[in-house]
């Protein structure tokens, strides 16, 4: 059993943007393996999806309306953290306080990322800027995968400054669902695609629904879409798909007992947590070339299938190769999704952060 002195207690702050479920486990890491308290401050404004946190000893949530630059740069300061955590850049406010902490305190921040190499314009620009306006607020960059580290390494981060693995499913939760679902599964495996998410153009629904409508054929198979969002959808003429509301994590029991294939057909999609998430829940998946995690939890022929972002024919094949394969076949693709799932979890995401706080013990920084 660990006895640790109460005060003596590591301090973490972490700067973030919209909080969800499956950042809980990772603090609860923090908190009772690495013997932290945790300071969250997240966005309350304009969100997509509104989550509440459950109340947990060591763990405080702050709403980053209540802070000017000035007021979070005193609060941060004031907290005298080990370790600042941040959703890499978007929010200038916290790029500019890490870079006073980082400057006068040489304080490590992890800069979390999930956005991949595209190409585009704005990131040959990015790589070329990113020096002299935005790295010198990190000591590192924790990336969500292969094609997020690509990036970081272009936008100028050494190896060393590189962390493999910033988001995870709760592995714990969803691992439970399989082990709760899967004997039923082999007796009688359902025949139901499954989509979850936010309704919204990026997200691809409309195509699913467009692919949908266009098979005449659909033997027993259905369609459930589970969201909200500012996108409406019309399923007026289209048979065998319903529609319901957002369902949180936790309550998903149900919807995973009675569906057989996660759908994600995104536009854009830098990772998909969901992939993670129903990969661990025994899930085979069709997903677009678009979604970062296929690189880590999909293969395609062995868990599913992934086509062309935006392409109909090839999403309306994918559903049909689905559709034509045998039970068995579908139970081998679930158990492998399974074995895929497992590749992350939020015990190593967490050692992987830590790894900063160790390093710069080592280098003798004087931490206040």
């Amino acid at each position: 059993m660990r006895v640790h002195d109460e005060n003596k207690r590591r301090k973490i702050v972490i700067l973030y943007a919209e909080l969800q479920a499956y950042n809980i486990p990772i603090f609860q890491e923090f908190i009772n393996q690495y013997y932290a308290d945790v300071w969250v401050v997240r966005w309350d404004q304009n969100l997509k999806i509104k989550y509440t946190p459950p109340p947990l000893s060591h763990l405080s949530i702050h709403q980053r309306s209540d802070y000017d630059e000035r007021g979070l740069y005193q609060f941060t300061k004031t907290t005298s953290p080990d370790l600042i955590i941040t959703s890499g850049w978007m929010d200038p406010v916290y790029l500019k306080v890490c870079k006073k902490i980082r400057s006068e305190f040489k304080t490590p921040v992890i800069a979390l990322s999930d956005t991949q190499w595209n190409g585009q314009w704005r990131q040959w620009i990015a790589r070329f800027v990113f020096k002299w306006t935005h790295k010198t607020a990190f000591s590192h960059i924790a990336v969500a995968g292969p094609r997020q580290k690509e990036y970081a390494f272009k936008l100028g981060f050494d190896k060393s400054e590189i962390i493999d693995g910033c988001l995870s499913a709760d592995l714990e939760l969803f691992n439970e669902y399989y082990q709760k679902t899967i004997l039923e599964k082999r007796n009688q495996y359902p025949h139901r695609f499954l989509f979850i998410g936010r309704f919204a153009p990026e997200k691809g629904i409309e195509l699913l629904l467009q692919a949908w409508s266009e098979i005449k054929e659909k033997k027993d198979w259905d369609l459930i879409i589970i969201g909200k969002g500012p996108l409406i959808l019309n399923t007026k003429n289209i048979d065998a798909v319903n529609v319901q509301d957002f369902i949180p994590s936790t309550h998903l029991l149900e919807t995973i007992q009675n569906s057989g294939c996660l759908v994600v057909p995104s536009l854009f999609e830098p990772w998909s947590i969901t992939i993670h998430e129903f990969a661990a829940a025994g899930f085979p998946i069709l997903s677009s070339m678009a979604c970062g995690a296929n690189d880590l939890f999909v293969k395609h022929g062995e868990n599913g299938y992934i086509f062309p972002t935006g392409n109909l024919e090839s999403l309306k094949s994918n559903l049909l190769q689905i559709m034509n394969l045998s039970d068995e076949e579908l139970i081998q693709f679930a158990e492998r999704s399974h074995e895929l799932g497992q590749k992350i979890h939020p015990q190593m995401i967490a050692r992987g952060l830590m790894g900063a706080v160790e390093e710069r013990k080592s280098l003798n920084y004087d931490y206040k």
